[in-house]
């Protein structure tokens, strides 16, 4: 006899729902050790949103963001992604000039993973410039 699906409904953990997808990325292979990315939720994604159009504007009409923008970029990806396993952030503001100061390979390689964990293509993101400021927000239902 086949076995049946509940007809109950079942509650879901609280904390479980509300942590986001993480990985851990490994800094020291040698060691073991590095920190949790997690993925980039919607408050965050509209910050990035904002903080593009920003450097859109600064660069000028149909100009490339510049070296020093793209590492604020991604700063700005690590800032907001790297963080404790319990996804509390690792990084706070203070630490961003020191952030800016890594290996931009590391800085890409943990804005990569924040991306793909957000479901964004980091091949993609050089063109975020031109269609997120088009991009339409969903509003809510409930208005």
């Amino acid at each position: 006899m086949a076995k049946r699906k509940s007809t109950h409904p079942v509650v879901i953990n609280k904390e479980k729902f509300l942590l986001p997808k993480m990985e851990f990325f490994p800094l020291d292979k040698a060691t073991g050790e590095g920190v949790y990315i997690k993925e980039i939720g919607g408050k965050s994604l509209l910050e990035c949103k904002e903080l593009i159009e920003k450097m859109s504007a600064e660069a000028g009409e149909g100009a490339d963001l510049s070296t020093s923008q793209g590492i604020e970029l991604m700063v700005f990806f690590v800032l907001k992604s790297a963080c404790y396993q319990d996804g509390s952030p690792f990084f706070t503001e203070e630490d961003v000039a020191l952030l800016a100061e890594k290996s931009p390979v590391l800085l890409q390689d943990m804005a990569d993973k924040a991306m793909l964990l957000a479901g964004m293509n980091p091949v993609a993101v050089t063109e975020v410039k031109k269609t997120l400021p088009n991009a339409p927000i969903a509003s809510s239902s409930t208005n």
